[in-house]
């Protein structure tokens, strides 16, 4: 388990890299962001420049401020995949939609530490929102603030 202020760290960087990856995501959203299809002898599986480019700006971020830790990313493949600490990204999960020009697309960043779950989120760009879960608690960033997010009693 991760003492809580190196959780506070890895959780204050998981907003940072949701940032990073609407920096280049938003401004091909609607736009020329050059499709192509990653399986043209088989089904249409749409990769775009914001797939790619997001997740590049993520590892960037990620190799310039925890060096050590691991990356597994659907667009650029895997980097370390044992390290201690791996982030999992998928940087336009929802490609078909945000090819369509629908903002039902998200940023999904989780993080692994030691092979188990320890931090995830979903960041909805074009909201301007960022979903955030671990073990201490999960919240909403928005235009409107932080709200705690919890589940049912049942």
């Amino acid at each position: 388990m991760l003492n809580p202020d190196r959780l506070a760290r890895l959780d204050a960087f998981l907003i940072d890299l949701n940032r990073a990856a609407a920096e280049v995501i938003l401004p091909l959203f609607r736009a020329d962001h050059g499709m192509e299809n990653k399986t043209p002898e088989a089904t249409y599986d749409p990769v775009t420049d914001a797939d790619k480019g997001a997740e590049e700006a993520i590892r960037r971020l990620i190799a310039q401020t925890f060096p050590e830790h691991g990356v597994i990313g659907e667009e650029h493949g895997e980097d370390r995949p044992d390290a201690e600490f791996v982030w999992v990204l998928d940087p336009v999960d929802g490609t078909r939609a945000f090819v369509a020009g629908l903002p039902l697309w998200t940023t999904l960043i989780a993080l692994r530490h030691e092979g188990a779950p320890v931090l995830g989120s979903i960041g909805q760009s074009f909201l301007d929102e960022i979903y955030i879960g671990h073990a201490g608690g999960s919240r909403l960033i928005s235009n409107a603030g932080v709200s705690p997010l919890k589940v049912r009693p049942c």
